[in-house]
Formats: C-alpha cells, sequence, structure tokens
C-alpha cells in the first residue's frame, strides 16, 4: 500500500498532466451519450404504443364467415384414410354391456368421419347395435367402439352406459378388470324380495355367470364403496365427498 502511494507521488505530474489531455474526449464522449439517451427518450415519447380489445362484433362475423365457407364446401370430394375399428370383428349380440343387453346389430358397418385436427381426414368402420337396458327398458343405441372402459384425470368410466343410473370410477374399474380376462358377467343385478331396511329394492353391482351354466350366477358381487359406511355423496366427477355425520356412529 505505502509503495503504491509512493509510486503516486512520483508519477503525480505525468497523472496531472494525462488526465487534462484525455478530458475534451471525454467530456465529448459524455455529451455524445447524453444526446443518445436524450434521442432515445423523444423517440418512445413519440412512438405508437397499440392497444388491443376484444371486438365482439366482429368474432362474431369471423365466425360466421368460418361457418359459411365449411358449408359452401361441405360436399366437396376428399381423400379419407378408412380403418376398421380395433372392436369391428367382435360380435356383442347377447352379451351385456354394463345396464345394457345387446339384443341385435342394426348397422354393420357404422362410418364414423373425423375431419378436425387431422390430415388426411379419418374414416373409422364400426358396428351400431341396438341395446335394452334391463333395469329401465329404456332402448339404447351404441356403437361397438363405445363398449370400452376410458380414463380421464384419474377417473375410469364406461364409454356407453344407460341414464337410469350412474357409474362410479370403483366400478368401471372393475368392468376393466373383468373384460380384460373375459368373465362375462351383469350389471346392477336384483332380485325379488331383495330389499334394503326401508323396504326400498337393492341391486347387486355384478353377478358372474356359473362357468358350467351361463344361465346360472356363480358369484353375486358388492364392491363396498365408502357410500357403505358413510353419509355423503358423489360429485359430478364421481369423486366420494363425505359430510361430518358417519352411519357407524348411529
Amino acid at each position: 500500500m505505502v509503495d503504491k502511494l509512493r509510486w503516486y507521488l512520483s508519477h503525480y505530474d505525468e497523472l496531472i498532466n494525462s488526465y487534462d489531455s484525455k478530458k475534451p474526449q471525454n467530456d465529448l464522449y459524455e455529451e455524445q451519450l447524453h444526446e443518445m439517451q436524450k434521442k432515445e427518450e423523444d423517440v418512445e415519447l413519440q412512438s405508437f404504443r397499440p392497444s388491443f380489445s376484444f371486438d365482439e362484433q366482429q368474432d362474431a362475423l369471423d365466425k360466421e364467415r368460418t361457418q359459411k365457407e365449411q358449408e359452401e364446401h361441405k360436399y366437396d370430394p376428399f381423400m379419407a384414410q378408412v380403418s376398421y375399428h380395433q372392436t369391428y370383428r367382435a360380435d356383442f349380440t347377447g352379451h351385456y354391456w354394463d345396464s345394457c343387453y345387446i339384443e341385435s346389430c342394426i348397422d354393420p358397418e357404422y362410418l364414423i368421419l373425423n375431419k378436425v385436427g387431422c390430415y388426411p381426414p379419418r374414416i373409422t368402420i364400426v358396428k351400431k347395435y341396438k341395446c335394452i337396458c334391463t333395469i329401465c327398458n329404456q332402448p339404447i343405441e351404441a356403437l361397438s367402439s363405445d363398449f370400452d372402459i376410458l380414463y380421464d384425470e384419474g377417473i375410469y368410466y364406461p364409454g356407453v352406459c344407460c341414464p337410469c343410473h350412474t357409474v362410479s370410477s370403483f366400478e368401471a374399474k372393475a368392468m376393466a378388470i373383468f373384460n380384460a380376462f373375459g368373465i362375462n358377467y351383469r350389471r346392477e343385478v336384483s332380485f325379488n324380495n331383495l330389499n334394503g331396511d326401508s323396504g326400498a329394492p337393492l341391486r347387486f353391482d355384478f353377478a358372474i355367470y356359473d362357468q358350467q351354466n351361463q344361465e346360472k350366477y356363480g358369484l353375486l358381487i358388492e364392491l363396498q364403496g365408502p357410500h357403505h359406511f358413510k353419509s355423503g355423496y358423489y360429485d359430478e366427477y364421481m369423486e366420494f365427498v363425505e359430510d361430518d355425520s358417519d352411519y357407524s356412529k348411529g
């Protein structure tokens, strides 16, 4: 540190002369820098700043124009990729799906067209079946591709079921397991005098056919969901929502 001070003292005159000689250049640089900053500020103040707002009327016109163009070209010839769905080889006639008895095939070559989000457009060939709900006797039309258990965000659900009842994720998962092992079963099965404490009729979740006699049941299954022993309800996502009370407490 002392050596540094000694050096500065011994070269003091040289440093002063060097600073004085460079000062005009430094002052010019500072002045130019200041002018440049001033120009940038002026440009920013005078520049156009676009603002955007949603034009509801224009959006409606754009949608109307797009729909009109689609209608105009709706029947234009197009090339498509055609394939059979994986369920096409199977014959579901006489089988059960959930609470539905599959009576007959009413269209052996039903076409599903998908032109949205894919190129070329795709045509899938499936079978259409006529079904009858064993609970409410409501007729239902279903495609062979609907006879599947789907999965989305942690929830299992059947591709088709009668609206007269709900299917929990627990039940749909059980259906997927039975289907994977080729087990014949019926859903929502009831018998005479099968009533609860209140006298209301009850149903078993599953009835498994006897291996020796397909007209008889060899096993009845009731899935013990939380609604069997807790007070609550299933929400729109088939998740059980428990309330403060509990059946076991009285």
